[in-house]
């Protein structure tokens, strides 16, 4: 049954979004460090970037639906091994820090800082695992985990060293410059970096203060969404949960993001703002809907 309503729900985004899609989260979180690498380089401060959702869509928005709409549906069951498995150990880390978080009762700013802080190590520590799991599996002789094998972030430093190099820096120490960068205080500043480590503080912060909400490992894909897709776009339906960490004090204050935030917690009020939108559009745009689609005008 989960099966066939995640199908529906596929493709009922991809109806609405005809044939427009948004970049991968870690494609434009890549993009944001290429940018700040940059200012890293000139010695700048870390820069501002562009809010544009042009900048992470793939297709032209604004345009009229296809009226025929042609789907496929892929058999990813090959993958379905590795991915359980990543899921099964990213929900037991996730509970031993929570436990950690009852146990140690950390503030909001100490998980926060933590959070800011911990970008080089974080990204030194996944590259490390990266490179190990492509090296184990392909002396494995196992089929499935070559097929399992990921270069992403093996690509995304390789091309980073390459940057470097191109600015002067000598190709022996091209990839410990780009170490070196990782630990710049500057990334901090990175959009998606920050907003997923205020979520995770205000996350840690409630379970540290008593509350155990039920959770598991997609909660850090939500983050991840909310984190890179916030700055760009004009809204966004998320989960309760979610909805509520984002209404936290600090959260409120301190962060900067273009879209607003929606939830079944207060269905009306994304109802109303649909109704708004729909209200705002032009005598032609109602007509042309109503000759495309038989839309009421």
């Amino acid at each position: 049954m989960f099966g066939i309503l995640r199908a529906e729900l596929r493709l009922a985004h991809e109806m609405f979004s005809g044939e427009t899609s948004f970049e991968r989260t870690d494609a434009i979180a890549t993009q944001q460090e290429w940018e700040f690498a940059k200012a890293f380089l000139k010695g700048e401060p870390p820069p501002s970037l562009g809010t544009s959702v042009d900048e992470i869509i793939f297709g032209t928005r604004n345009v009229w639906l296809p009226i025929y709409h042609v789907s496929v549906n892929s058999d990813y069951s090959v993958f379905a091994p590795g991915l359980r498995r990543d899921k099964a150990v990213a929900d037991a880390s996730l509970k031993q820090l929570a436990d950690l978080w009852v146990e140690k009762r950390p503030t909001f700013n100490d998980i926060l800082q933590n959070e800011l802080s911990s970008y080089g190590s974080a990204m030194r520590q996944a590259l490390s695992a990266q490179i190990s799991r492509t090296q184990a599996a392909i002396v494995s002789d196992d089929p499935a985990s070559v097929l399992d094998i990921r270069f992403g972030l093996i690509g995304r430093y390789a091309r980073l060293s390459a940057l470097f190099e191109r600015n002067g820096v000598p190709a022996k120490d091209a990839f410990k410059e780009v170490l070196k960068f990782l630990e710049w205080p500057g990334n901090q500043q990175q959009p998606a970096h920050k907003i997923f480590a205020y979520l995770f503080a205000a996350l840690g912060w409630r379970i540290s203060s008593g509350q155990r909400p039920a959770m598991n490992a997609s909660i850090l894909n939500d983050f991840s969404a909310i984190s890179t897709y916030a700055p760009y776009v004009d809204a966004m339906f998320v989960d309760r949960q979610c909805a509520s960490l984002l209404k936290q004090g600090r959260l409120r204050s301190e962060l900067s993001y273009k879209a607003r935030i929606f939830s079944m917690s207060d269905p009306q009020e994304f109802l109303d703002y649909l109704k708004g939108l729909g209200d705002a559009a032009t005598a032609d745009v109602r007509e042309f809907a109503y000759e495309l689609y038989g839309a009421e005008t």
